[in-house]
């Protein structure tokens, strides 16, 4: 009898090879799936954090606890995010608020957005 005519023992071998494959390509499409809302999510945390700390009577810091409030309010608290606020100047003296928001777990994704300060 020949080494290769024999197939015993190959079930358990084709199972191994066709299970991680049927498992993987869920595990992927769930990831990119939570990866795209929450880079949907960060972007709008971030408008809204920036519009909101630009108004005439806001702070800075008013605006990163807005964006941070409503990512907690989109993600139930799962999302561990770094939220940084900046105030910037253009060329032609027009004043800027930059609100950054990184996402550290689950997954690292990155947003910021800017808005024009009130007079």
């Amino acid at each position: 009898m020949s080494l290769f005519r024999s197939q015993r023992g190959s079930a358990p071998v084709q199972f191994v090879l066709m299970l991680l494959p049927t498992l993987a390509l869920p595990w992927l499409t769930w990831n990119l799936a939570i990866a795209g809302y929450l880079k949907l999510t960060l972007t709008d945390a971030a408008i809204e954090g920036s519009r909101y700390a630009a108004l005439a009577d806001q702070s800075l810091a008013s605006g990163q606890a807005r964006a941070r409030r409503l990512i907690d309010l989109a993600t139930h608290g799962l999302a561990e995010v770094n939220v940084v606020g900046s105030r910037t100047q253009s060329r032609s003296g027009q004043q800027f608020v930059e609100i950054q928001i990184e996402s550290i777990a689950p997954i690292r994704v990155r947003s910021a957005a800017r808005a024009m300060v009130e007079n």
